[in-house]
C-alpha cells in the first residue's frame, strides 16, 4: 500500500512539473480600439496576435508553449498601444 502511494505521488509530481505557463495574447477591444496584453479577456475583445511568451507581448513563444491553432492574424504589431 505504502509503495502504492509513494508511485502515485512520484507521478503526479512529474506531471505537473512538465507543465508550461499559458501564452499571452494580444488583444482589441471592439468598442475603443484599445490594446491589451493578457492571457484571457472577458466581453468585447477580440484576440489580434499572440502568442507571445511574456506579459508585454514582446517575445514570440515557441511551438511547444503554444496552442496547436491560433485565429489571430499573423502580422499584428506587438506593443502595446491604444487607437487614437
Amino acid at each position: 500500500m505504502k509503495f502504492r502511494l509513494n508511485v502515485l505521488t512520484l507521478l503526479l509530481a512529474t506531471a505537473t512539473a512538465t507543465a508550461a505557463p499559458a501564452p499571452w495574447y494580444l488583444w482589441q477591444s471592439r468598442l475603443t480600439g484599445t490594446r491589451v496584453c493578457a492571457q484571457i479577456l472577458a466581453g468585447d475583445w477580440q484576440q489580434v496576435g499572440g502568442p507571445f511568451a511574456d506579459s508585454r507581448c514582446e517575445t514570440r513563444a515557441t511551438r511547444a508553449a503554444a496552442p496547436l491553432e491560433s485565429n489571430a492574424p499573423a502580422n499584428q504589431p506587438t506593443a502595446i498601444e491604444s487607437a487614437p
